[in-house]
């Protein structure tokens, strides 16, 4: 797992390589709800991960609610069709949005 973040104005972008699941997603979640603590908008990078699954599915949707909550965004971009795989159409649509 590599994490890298990178503020630019009032967003913050953060490359996560690895998987997002139950064993894995600590440090992510402690950095997206730190983030989303402060009035930023956040920007995931998901190209290089490899695997999400319901809890990673579930911290990110958290995330997103906490974000629109505080009128900010959080994204996520550029995620591999091999992950996107274990999602729903809907779930897939309620992520990328």
């Amino acid at each position: 797992m590599a994490l890298d973040m990178q503020k630019e104005g009032d967003t913050v972008r953060i490359m996560f390589e690895g998987d997002i699941d139950l064993i894995s997603m600590t440090s992510l979640k402690n950095l997206l709800f730190s983030l989303s603590k402060d009035d930023v908008n956040i920007d995931l990078d998901a190209s290089h991960v490899d695997f999400l699954d319901s809890s990673g599915i579930g911290m990110l949707m958290l995330v997103k609610k906490m974000q629109r909550s505080r009128n900010r965004a959080f994204r996520i971009w550029n995620m591999p069709d091999s992950t996107k795989r274990g999602l729903t159409p809907g779930m897939l649509e309620l992520l990328l949005e």
